[in-house]
This record gives structure tokens, sequence and C-alpha cells, in this order.
């Protein structure tokens, strides 16, 4: 395998992919950092080698002619910009250094030239710790991240979103300050935590466009950030969301991103696996479903006994802090899939467990989607008297329009329709949920 120098991969992003160096980084899995120090001529370990190979591999055998010719052509004072040394020279390389100085005209380095150089450098430290960004200000919004994080379990949803939005905002507003990349990286950081939370709230309020967007935007402050857990669940958000809105390929890929961030044996891992198994049930991918599910099962069972906790907040499966069990992916699985009985045992495990929960940890959501799919698990197995009932207790909290419990709900209305179109008790349930006043709410 080839040594890359900080020219190759120059050439590489620049001639070859013409790409900006977050897109690069993206492509061979490192920070926009780390591009800028390769091109500077910092080392490349042998695993950033393999990926920048492999990005090389996969582009038109054109460019990889070009990328060969571009590489074997010397370096020449037109390389020099802006009044920069040309930086093919590898740092820590005397000869390098010299011959570039040599090109541009220096010979030698005068005494007080080094008193100047060593002045920038003081100059450029300090300049490294300026900021307007005191160590209160972040230990604030620390508090504040935490405090609204555990609100999410007990206030409104229309009243908590705003105060979280304008937290949001004087965010973004501190990040335009002067900081050290120090603060950056904190300041990023909570943004893309309350960026998270405003995606939960916005898809409790059934605005999940909005959810989406903001999943969006928590994933790539998180990236910046570099908080893989951040990534991790902000594309399980989004994957849920993609569920619920029928796009499950859409659902898949967020899901497969997010477990490539997860921390190993952590429950975000276990929701987002949980999310795939959703996704390949959706697709109709039957053996795909059987092999995710037999691997969030096993998942399950190598958590450690003393579950993370995600600002105070129990992570342990069987809380309703986590999306839902993976009963509750299965449940809705083996719906999809026309495996009725498979559904209906799935489905009574997820209610007996939310019912069983304490209020504190009670999710609402869920346990209506519990019913939901164990409405439908009983139409297919030709009860519609008792899935019209659990249907009817699914919306008796009146969740509003665009809401995934009311997605789920006329899903159950439609199996209703198409098996049992004359009943009276069908026809009062599919009244319910097409209420008028559902598309003002």
């Amino acid at each position: 395998m080839r040594r890359w120098t900080g020219d190759d991969v120059r050439i590489l992003r620049n001639n070859v992919l013409d790409e900006s160096r977050l897109d690069f980084a993206r492509r061979v899995g490192c920070s926009v950092r780390s591009i800028e120090r390769w091109e500077a001529g910092g080392p490349i370990s042998r695993q950033s080698s393999r990926a920048l190979h492999e990005a090389l591999s996969k582009a038109p055998t054109s460019a990889q002619a070009e990328f060969e010719a571009l590489r074997s052509q010397p370096a020449t004072v037109d390389s020099v910009k802006d009044g920069e040394p040309d930086q093919t020279a590898k740092a820590g390389d005397a000869t390098n250094r010299w011959e570039v100085l040599k090109l541009i005209g220096v010979t030698a380095v005068a005494p007080d030239v080094l008193v100047e150089v060593a002045a920038e450098v003081m100059d450029s430290t300090r300049r490294a710790g300026a900021s307007s960004v005191g160590d209160g200000v972040l230990e604030q919004l620390e508090l504040a991240v935490i405090n609204l994080n555990q609100a999410y379990l007990r206030d409104a949803p229309e009243r908590l979103f705003e105060t979280v939005r304008w937290y949001r905002q004087r965010v973004a507003e501190i990040i335009e300050r002067p900081h050290t990349l120090r603060q950056g990286r904190l300041l990023y950081a909570y943004a893309g935590w309350l960026s998270e939370l405003l995606a939960r709230l916005a898809r409790d309020l059934g605005e999940l466009t909005l959810a989406e967007t903001y999943c969006v935007d928590a994933y790539q402050h998180g990236w910046q950030a570099e908080d893989n857990e951040l990534c991790a669940w902000a594309m399980l958000e989004k994957a849920s969301n993609a569920v619920f809105r029928d796009r499950p390929q859409a659902a898949l890929s967020a899901a497969l991103e997010g477990t490539m961030r997860a921390p190993a044996n952590h429950p975000v891992a276990l929701g987002l696996t949980g999310q795939v198994v959703r996704a390949c049930a959706r697709l109709g991918r039957r053996d795909d479903f059987t092999r995710a599910l037999r691997e969030a099962m096993d998942l399950r069972e190598r958590l450690p006994a003393q579950t993370p906790t995600r600002f105070g907040e129990d992570l342990s499966p069987e809380r309703a802090s986590l999306p839902d069990g993976i009963e509750g992916y299965a449940a809705s699985s083996c719906v999809w899939l026309g495996l009725a009985e498979d559904a209906q045992h799935y489905a009574e495990h997820t209610l007996q467990l939310t019912v069983s929960a304490p209020p504190e940890h009670r999710s609402r959501s869920r346990e209506s989607i519990a019913r939901i799919d164990l409405g439908l698990a009983r139409t297919a197995l030709s009860a519609p008297d008792e899935a019209c009932v659990l249907g009817h207790q699914a919306l008796s909290w009146e969740p509003p329009a665009g809401h995934p419990v009311l997605a789920r709900a006329l899903e159950l209305d439609a199996a209703l329709q198409r098996r049992y179109p004359d009943l009276p008790q069908v026809a009062e349930f599919h009244e319910r949920c097409h209420q008028p006043t559902r598309a003002n709410r």
C-alpha cells in the first residue's frame, strides 16, 4: 500500500474528487481537523491510509490516472500560494523545509527573524486562549441541558418546546462569539443535545418534518463536536420518524448510520438495532428482520447490569426512556410481516411492561402503540370487537394530527375497513380516527 503524504491528500481531494474538507472527511471517516493536519504535512496512520486508498480506488479510472500524473510532478515555485510555503514539505523534515526556503529566496535565518517568529507564536497562543465565553456560561448550559431533558417526562411538549428552543437560539448566538476550540466543542455538543430534545418534542407535537430537521441538526453538531453518542441518539430519532412516515429505506439508512456511531453495549445501540428490525419488516425483508431481531436480543443480553444514564435518566430497556423495548419493535414488525400470533405475543408483553411501569416512567405513546399493535393482531385473528376497543383506548388522550400514534391508528382503521367494513363498531372507530377537529389541533 502506498505511503500517503499531505500532497497526495490535497491532490485526491481537490483534483480527483473535487470535494470540500467536510465532505472529504465524511468520505474517509475522520475529522476536518485531521484533513487539515494531513494537508499541512502531519503524519497519516495506516488505518487512515487504507481509507484514503479505498477512496481513490472508487474513483473513475481516468481520475486515478490523473492522480498518478499529478503525484509524479515535482513541486515548483508555483505551488506556493497566498504567501504560504509549499505544504508538501513534511513536518519534521529539515531538508524539505530548507528546500522550500531556498526556492523563495531565504538562505539563512537572522536572529531578529527568530525573535519575530517567537513573538508570532506567542501571539497565536494568546489568541487560542482568548474567549468571551466564561466557564460559568458553560456550567449553566450544562445544567440547562440536564434539567430540560429531565423535564421532558413531566412537562407538556408545547410549553417545553418554546423553552428549549430559546436555549438553542442562545447557544447559537454564543457560538458566534470568540471562544477557544475546547469551548467550541462543548458549545456544539450542547447545541446538538438541545436539537435532539427539540426533535423529540416536535414529534410529540405531530410535526414529524420539523422533527427530522432537528435530527439532522443534532447529528451535524454532534459530528463536529466528535460526540458519537449524540450522533447515535439523533439517528435513532430520525429512524423512528422515518418508520412512522412510511419511509423504511430512509429509516434503515439512519439506523445503520447510528449504529456506526453508537458506543458498544449501550442502550442507544439496542434502540438503533430495534429500528433496523422495524425497517427490514416494513421493507418485507423477512430474513433480514429475523437476523436483526436475533442481534437485538443478543445485544440486550450483553448490556451491563448497571446501564448508563442520560442526563440522570435511567436507560435500562425496561424504562420508557428508551423509545421502545425490543418486544415493542418486534410487535410492530410482526404486524407488517403478517405474523399475527407473534405480533399478539410481543404486543401483550409490551403493553404489560408499559402499564406496570412507575408513573414517572410511563409513556402514553408507547402504551398506545402497543394497544394498536395488539389491535392489528386481533384484527388478523378475527377479533374485530377487541381490536376496536383497543383502538379507542389508544386514542383516549387525543394525540394531535401528525402524531405517530394517530398514524398507527389509521393503519388499524384501514385493516378493519378492509376485513369488516359492515360492522358498526368499525364504522365508529373510523369516525374517531377522522374527527374533523384533528385538522385544527
